[in-house]
């Protein structure tokens, strides 16, 4: 399974997030890629995470979208984890 990261920013429930590092360990099923990862969130963004409504709208670097749904949040370090919704973009390789 390999690992993919991004830098790209979230929105969720109306919230832009500034640009992050997400990490995606990536599954690939008949040619479509998803998976579940993590990332680092500011401590004003965590509430709104925690809180999350829907899924959030991730947008790379690249302007590439794909989104994701948390599933909790590790305090203190701030890092939320989450699973993808539908394909993802090809990231950088973690080795």
């Amino acid at each position: 399974m390999p690992t993919m990261t991004y830098t790209a920013t979230i929105e969720c429930d109306g919230v832009v997030s500034e640009p992050l590092t997400l990490t995606v360990d990536v599954i690939e099923t008949n040619g479509l890629k998803h998976g579940a990862g993590y990332v680092e969130v500011p401590s004003t963004l965590a509430g709104v995470v925690m809180n999350a409504a829907d899924y959030a709208t991730v947008t790379t670097d690249e302007g590439e979208m794909f989104k994701i749904l948390f599933s909790k949040v590790r305090f203190p370090e701030c890092v939320a984890e989450f699973v993808t919704d539908g394909p993802v973009p090809e990231g950088r390789r973690v080795a």
